[in-house]
């Protein structure tokens, strides 16, 4: 059992759902290399601004997200050198974050953001190496698994909704020893790992 970390159970106004599988993740860093230089000084059209084309890059990696079915990408770590309001950032360090419950898809999409960001940075006079850090491939639930506790939440008198897990969880390590199976339980506006996380007692089968 899991809180949702998410707003579909709500939305639906049930307290239960079954997890179908575990989303696959790719993570990596993105390094681009231009030239720092006075921001005053330098033409617009002479620059090579490593945090405008990473910002380009960034852009692409949304983009792509938005167009593939059930994906989602996240830049979350950016950091730029030297760091000085009035120097043009010659080094650029940022993270992106693919996750897609279809692996083959999620193979795709990276290295079409590879190519996109090779473009821009050619475009700029820049170079873009990439770190890859983190692979997993997606996870299938065990299906015998998921109508049991299907039927257990229709017992109940509720309607059993079935959904990824966009988030990683143990189950994808459990899943290489035996058939894993997840529920998740209905949070309060999908708040997770922060201090508003809510569940209700009622949703977690609490009684006085």
């Amino acid at each position: 059992m899991h809180i949702e970390q998410g707003l579909r159970l709500e939305g639906e106004n049930q307290p239960l759902g079954v997890v179908t599988g575990i989303i696959g993740q790719s993570r990596w860093r993105v390094i681009v290399t231009g030239e720092a230089g006075h921001a005053g000084t330098v033409p617009m059209n002479m620059r090579r601004d490593a945090l405008a084309g990473s910002a380009e890059m960034m852009l692409a990696a949304e983009r792509i997200g938005r167009t593939q079915d059930g994906m989602v990408a996240t830049v979350g770590i950016v950091e730029a050198l030297p760091g000085a309001g009035n120097i043009i950032p010659g080094r650029v360090m940022f993270t992106v974050d693919m996750r897609c419950m279809d692996d083959a898809t999620r193979k795709t999409t990276v290295a079409q953001f590879e190519n996109e960001a090779r473009t821009i940075a050619a475009a700029r006079k820049l170079n873009v190496t990439f770190e890859y850090f983190h692979d997993v491939s997606a996870t299938v639930c065990g299906a015998s698994l998921q109508d049991t506790l299907a039927a257990s939440i229709g017992d109940l008198g509720h309607r059993a909704i079935r959904m990824p897990s966009g988030a990683g969880h143990d189950g994808q390590m459990m899943a290489k020893l035996c058939p894993a199976s997840m529920m998740f339980v209905r949070c309060r506006v999908g708040i997770s790992h922060n201090p508003a996380e809510f569940c209700a007692p009622g949703d977690m089968g609490w009684r006085r």
